[in-house]
């Protein structure tokens, strides 16, 4: 029989080293093409899958990046803009203020017109002009020679005074000594409206109504009756431009014109 083989030392070293020098060529191959020489883990297979480990490292540098981003605070194009200064609280201020004239006569008891107006008077909102038909006016109001006991003072140049606050200058308050004086003062001063004594557009006054409302530098007239001087149909045939009303009526014009 023939004699049986026997496996010298040799035979089992052999494999053993080439499967050794395998590994260490492939371990060498990856260190080498790696991005910064840090060892991975082998595969199943014992080689190194280098290329899969760059792309899972760079996928997960992208999504920090984007979790950054998303947390930073947006701002948007309406919250970038400068926000504009509130608005003062109250009623706010018109940016025209229109002229109102109060046209009354000097007697020895108080306006029956201004009586129905509110005390100050408000000047945000308009202008007031009182033009005073003083006739028998012995001294000019607003002259600096006259004092307060002068007689230049009547009764309702007062009363007109002390509808406007003390800071306002006394020129608010025109006294006038001829009756063709009035309608050039209104040219003049060309108000939104009008409030008239009756007495002043009758009788002798009649015909000033007209000629005021045909200048077109009045918007409007409101008459005051005190004793039934203007007849109603009399006011109707002025026009829309020109209101006729009973001196207790005035406040509520006063509101609803000038506020």
């Amino acid at each position: 029989m023939p004699r049986p083989l026997r496996r010298t030392k040799s035979s089992f070293l052999v494999p053993l080293a080439i499967t050794a020098t395998a590994a260490a060529a492939s371990f060498a191959l990856w260190y080498l093409y790696s991005d910064d020489g840090t060892p991975t883990h082998p595969t199943s297979s014992g080689a190194v899958d280098s290329g899969t480990e760059r792309d899972r490292e760079h996928r997960g540098r992208r999504g920090r990046e984007r979790d950054r981003t998303r947390d930073q605070p947006t701002t948007s194009s309406s919250t970038s803009q400068t926000a504009a200064p509130a608005q003062p609280r109250g009623q706010p201020v018109p940016d025209y203020k229109p002229s109102i004239a109060l046209v009354v006569r000097e007697s020895s008891s108080a306006s029956a017109l201004l009586s129905q107006l509110p005390a100050p008077l408000s000047l945000a909102r308009a202008n007031v002009f009182v033009l005073l038909y003083a006739p028998e006016l012995g001294g000019h109001p607003l002259s600096d020679s006259n004092n307060s006991d002068s007689s230049g003072e009547g009764r309702v140049y007062r009363q007109a005074r002390a509808l406007f606050a003390k800071d306002v200058p006394r020129e608010m308050v025109m006294p006038y000594t001829d009756r063709k004086s009035l309608v050039p003062m209104l040219k003049q001063i060309a108000p939104e409206c009008v409030f008239v004594e009756g007495a002043l557009v009758s009788g002798e006054g009649e015909g000033t109504v007209g000629a005021v409302l045909e200048g077109k530098w009045v918007g409007g007239l409101v008459v005051a009756n005190v004793g039934g001087e203007v007849p109603e149909e009399e006011g109707r045939r002025w026009g829309k431009r020109c209101r006729v009303v009973e001196v207790g009526e005035v406040a509520e014009e006063w509101r609803e014109r000038v506020g």
